[in-house]
């Protein structure tokens, strides 16, 4: 996480863009919510609470 933060405060980062699987995207959002910038997610992977869940749904349960 500390490689990102670095890299990101080096070229000055708006956002930070996570594409990838679970580990990916909770790196994405620790050094994000670390560095106080915008987060990106773009999950690649069918799970249980993947980009196609329907989460505005009352009747899903999808941990944010």
């Amino acid at each position: 996480m500390e490689r990102v933060k670095k890299a990101a405060l080096e070229h000055g980062a708006d956002a930070l863009i996570g594409i990838g699987g679970g580990k990916l995207l909770d790196l994405a959002k620790s050094a994000g919510n670390s560095l106080q910038k915008e987060i990106i997610l773009i999950p690649t992977l069918a799970s249980t609470c993947a980009a196609w869940t329907p989460i505005y749904d009352d009747n899903v349960i999808c941990p944010l």
